[in-house]
């Protein structure tokens, strides 16, 4: 065995025998559990059940009682008192709501809803102004037909086909009517009533704006002009991905709960959430690092350590070595133990969904498993630095408060200095440290500073991590005992 893995050895074997050591790896696990049902997301409602229609219909009831007692009055000759404008739209939607209620409806939510709206701006139309053209005569009976069948597909079947004539007859292109009745098609060809699941309507509407969006394009390139790949590449990978979760029925996207603080309901919810707790680790991993090297000192045991045939620097760098693995323990702690009690809160609910990704319009799967391990890494990394920040300060004070104090100081005012200059425009602060250690924000798009990219803030890490792991050094081999 060699003398540094020794040294690595003899300090590993003094920070556990600690019994703060003990308490710092059990709050952990305690949080790790506690962290759970803060973000419990059930029976208050996640993004998709805010838009699952409730019963709307008692106070369409009411409703409609109220505006009929208030504008339906009738003098002796049975002729309504308000002859206003207004009065006749009150009127009229009073009589829409009463309606609805007649031909079964609950909600707002329903697909009905709008030809409602528009079967009684024609009765309007009637009441108030007496006549109805042949044309909208006919208009609103049909559209009450299909709202008595509750005939979605006939009405979508018509829709679509409006659609695709009025475009033909100006010359669209073929694109462009694909791109319009792209929704009526995809229903009617899957027969996905509209709003029977909110999700699909929600990727169905996704993929139908990207595909209107990406028509001016298609069309360039029909008429032979150059297209960037990249002005369409967002559009394209939209339609991509919104396709393959409706085709293999993938309701939640897990990719996008990755970074945590979700309302949480599945598995994957609830343990990306455990994520927020490696700044916990890494404010434990601070106050050891701020205490390994100065409590030698205040506590008078340099000389003994010292003592030992070893240079200085390969007892300092055994110290930081040890501070690294107990961070690793504390991680794998906290990456077991969520997992464990996500299992527990969860049910094990879609534990076999997959994380979805999406280049040049071809969709990718892998483990969700792996995608959090990738981003407890990135958020360690951050951890890690703050600890040789620490372990640097350590290095240059005797007083063991003192010395965490300082390193605590540092990492909650240059956090709340760098938001500072960031709200200031001061765009050199891009690259003080504290901008570039939450790596797993950098690497979904989602940095403190604009076009902030994963190399540069590693290249940024890296130069800190220099001056830090130097000064330590410098500190430590020059100190008088």
């Amino acid at each position: 065995m060699s003398k540094m893995t020794m040294l690595v050895k003899n300090e590993l074997i003094k920070l556990f025998k600690r019994r703060s050591m003990i308490i710092m790896l059990a709050i952990i696990i305690l949080a790790s559990f506690l962290i759970m049902p803060i973000f419990d997301g059930r029976g208050r409602g996640n993004y998709y059940e805010m838009y699952v229609p409730y019963d709307e219909s008692y106070w369409w009831e009411d409703e409609a009682e109220w505006l009929e007692s208030e504008y339906g009055k009738k003098d002796k000759q049975g002729n309504y008192v308000d002859q206003t404008e207004y009065a006749y739209e009150q009127r009229c939607r009073a009589a829409q709501y009463r309606y609805m209620i007649s031909v079964g409806m609950t909600s707002s939510g329903d697909w009905r809803y709008a030809l409602c709206e528009e079967i009684f701006d024609y009765q309007f139309l009637l009441d108030y102004k007496g006549t109805l053209t042949n044309e909208q005569r006919s208009k609103m009976e049909l559209l009450k037909k299909y709202v008595g069948d509750d005939d979605w597909r006939g009405y979508y079947t018509e829709v679509r086909d409006e659609i695709a004539a009025s475009y033909t007859a100006v010359g669209a292109s073929s694109q462009k009517i694909e791109a319009y009745t792209f929704e009526y098609d995809y229903r009617l060809q899957n027969d996905l009533k509209p709003g029977a699941e909110p999700w699909r309507d929600t990727l169905i509407n996704k993929t139908a704006t990207a595909k209107k969006s990406l028509v001016p394009y298609l069309e360039a390139e029909a008429r032979g002009e150059k297209v960037d790949p990249d002005d369409t590449e967002e559009y394209r990978n939209t339609i991509a991905l919104s396709l393959y979760r409706l085709e293999n029925d993938i309701e939640h996207d897990v990719a996008s709960i990755m970074g945590g603080k979700n309302a949480a309901e599945t598995f994957w919810e609830f343990y990306a959430n455990s994520i927020l707790l490696v700044t916990l680790v890494g404010i434990m991993l601070i106050i050891i690092a701020g205490r390994i090297v100065a409590e030698e000192y205040s506590g008078g045991t340099i000389k003994f350590l010292l003592i030992c045939p070893a240079k200085r620097e390969k007892i300092l760098f055994s110290k930081y070595f040890a501070l690294l693995i107990v961070g690793f323990i504390m991680m794998t702690g906290l990456y077991i133990s969520s997992g464990l009690f996500a299992l527990i809160y969860s049910g094990g609910r879609d534990i076999g969904a997959s994380v979805l990704s999406v280049k040049n319009g071809i969709v990718s799967e892998r483990s969700p498993f792996i995608q959090l391990m990738i981003n407890y890494l990135l958020q360690g990394v951050g951890m890690i630095v703050m600890a040789t920040m620490a372990f640097a300060i350590s290095s240059l004070m005797k007083s063991t408060s003192l010395s965490i104090g300082a390193g605590l100081f540092a990492f909650t005012s240059g956090l709340t200095g760098t938001l500072l200059l960031e709200g200031m425009d001061v765009d050199f602060a891009r690259y003080l440290i504290f901008a570039n250690v939450d790596l797993a924000a950098i690497a979904r798009g989602n940095s403190t500073f604009d076009y902030q990219t994963l190399p540069t803030a590693l290249l940024v890490i890296a130069v800190h991590m220099v001056i830090f792991l130097w000064t330590a050094s410098d500190a430590f081999s020059r100190r008088d005992i």
